[in-house]
């Protein structure tokens, strides 16, 4: 008979298990680390939606799903979910972990929303505007002494020398609809005036069709002398602008400011030369004024200053050349 004893397994004893990295609360946050994340950013998104919105993050994120209940019954559902399957030896689950999360996060924004006050919040009133920036509420400067006159139905360039000569400041607009920016200021009369202190505000139209007159004491001249320069020439050459101005020294006479379209055919110049010949009438009868008229007629008309050099030489026949060179150049 052996001494040996015989060892039986027991089979309630437990078979060892592999100890685990993680235990308690870091295993269960491991094991639903994806639920928690889905409802965390679900939240997430909630709060950044809400804050594009006018009423602010924390008011809408918080007051408003608070108030609604949506986040604490997601809570609620979550936790009471987790709670049974827990007592039924199941796991939570990975929605009532997200539902938990998700409720969790909104509570919490909702629970900040409700404690901040944001009617305490310092305000910083804007900068104090200045004059210049709010331009009808700085007082106008006080206006000179003397009252502007009207100067409706003056060009531009004279109201402005009268106005500014007694010491008010000129701003020129267009006063039509066109909104045409005012340039050449001879080109335009005075329609309109406004004033306001030292400030004259003028309204002014365009002289379409109408030119520019140097001279005020220059005048159009009419048709059938027009047409008399016309046939003077050697060749037909178009005539564009005719102004006439009484003489000064001499009365008697008249003096023509002529432009023309080029040369006639067949008269030399140089090039780059304008074409202003110079007339006159005396006694209805029409005269050359210098060269350039007795070549454009081939010597065909009377030179006024053959019958007297003095008729050359009176101011108003440059006065009226220069009408005509004038208008022509604002063409």
């Amino acid at each position: 008979m052996s001494d040996q004893t015989t060892t039986t397994p027991n089979p309630t004893a437990s078979t060892p298990q592999q100890p685990s990295s993680l235990t308690g609360a870091g295993a269960w946050l491991s094991e639903n680390r994806r639920a928690i994340g889905a409802g965390a950013i679900g939240g997430l998104a909630a709060g950044v939606v809400t804050s594009r919105t006018k009423f602010g993050f924390w008011k809408v994120a918080g007051l408003l799903l608070l108030a609604l209940l949506l986040a604490p019954v997601a809570l609620g559902v979550g936790i009471y979910r987790i709670a049974a399957n827990r007592k039924q030896g199941k796991s939570a689950g990975r929605l009532n972990v997200a539902l938990v999360a998700f409720g969790g996060f909104i509570t919490l924004l909702g629970i900040i929303g409700m404690v901040t006050d944001d009617s305490n919040a310092t305000v910083t009133p804007p900068p104090a505007a200045t004059a210049s920036a709010i331009g009808d509420s700085a007082p106008p400067s006080p206006a000179p002494a003397v009252d502007a006159p009207n100067v409706v139905g003056k060009s531009v360039p004279d109201a402005r020398a009268v106005l500014e000569e007694m010491g008010y400041e000129v701003v020129v607009h267009d006063s039509t609809s066109e909104a045409r920016a005012v340039l050449v200021e001879s080109n335009w009369t005075v329609t309109d005036q406004v004033m306001s202190g030292a400030l004259v505000e003028l309204g002014a139209d365009k002289n379409d069709g109408a030119e520019p007159v140097a001279d005020a004491r220059c005048v159009t001249a009419p048709a059938d002398v027009v047409e008399r320069v016309a046939a003077a020439f050697v060749s037909p050459v178009p005539v564009v602008v005719v102004y006439q101005i009484v003489g000064e020294q001499h009365p008697d006479v008249t003096y023509l400011g002529v432009v023309t379209d080029g040369f006639p055919d067949g008269v030399f110049h140089k090039a780059g030369t304008k074409s202003v010949p110079d007339f006159a009438l005396r006694d209805g009868e029409l005269f050359t004024l210098g060269i350039q008229a007795q070549r454009m007629t081939d010597w065909k008309i009377p030179d006024l200053g053959d019958v007297d050099s003095d008729y050359a030489f009176d101011p108003m026949r440059e006065v009226a050349s220069g009408c005509a060179i004038t208008a022509f150049d604002a063409r």
